[in-house]
């Protein structure tokens, strides 16, 4: 099995984990973490989605401000569409629920992200179900 093998298996599996407590958590409350490094105009049309559902969106440099950012501002989830080492370095870190997209080419300028799959996942939301309490008949 090669690196990407590896850390796309890695992704997989820590999307599957996280998935059921992302679900739960609102658009509103969820942030965004995207490279700076992806084509400016996958990077506008992937933020502009995100900004109608209710994401706040950051472009960063690095996971270590994500870091920062999460601790900071404390959001109820997080998306985070990166490069491998970036999304690793987060991954370990973060306690929030977590989904992520990885960037389909490697480089640190102009690369290129699903865009169709980054919507996909940023659009996951099953609001948790409302008690429903017997009517009390007197």
């Amino acid at each position: 099995m090669d690196d990407h093998s590896k850390e796309e298996e890695l992704i997989l599996l820590t999307n599957e984990k996280q998935k059921e407590r992302f679900l739960s958590v609102p658009y509103g409350e969820r942030i965004l973490f995207m490279s700076h490094c992806i084509r400016a105009d996958l990077r506008e049309e992937i933020r502009t989605f995100a900004e109608n559902l209710g994401y706040k969106v950051h472009v960063v440099g690095g996971g270590s401000i994500v870091l920062k950012m999460i601790a900071k501002e404390k959001p109820g989830a997080v998306v985070g569409i990166a490069c491998p080492p970036e999304i690793q370095m987060a991954v370990e870190k973060i306690d929030q629920p977590l989904q992520i997209v990885l960037l389909d080419t490697d480089g640190c300028k102009d690369t290129l992200v699903d865009v169709e799959e980054a919507k996909r996942v940023l659009g996951l939301y099953h609001p948790p179900e409302e008690k429903k309490f017997p009517e009390n008949k007197e």
